[in-house]
């Protein structure tokens, strides 16, 4: 049971790491690679800010009271 355990937890590891390590396409080169990534994490990076207003509700009154509810 324990070698199964054991053989099941290798596969699982080698399986995670594979899909988030990403791979070189036919069509991609690992600097193509590299450039499309520091891109994405830069779009998604300048979005968090404003991701994080519209979590904490800092753009917009809230609407749960009728009270007005003062900007500053």
């Amino acid at each position: 049971m324990k070698r199964i355990m054991a053989i099941a937890f290798t596969i699982t590891t080698v399986a995670a790491l594979a899909s988030m390590g990403g791979c070189q396409t036919l069509t991609d080169t690992p600097g193509a690679n590299a450039n499309r990534v520091g891109l994405t994490m830069d779009n998604n990076l300048r979005e968090v800010p404003s991701s994080a207003e519209d979590v904490l509700l800092l753009d917009r009154p809230s609407t749960l009271t009728k009270a007005p509810v003062p900007l500053h």
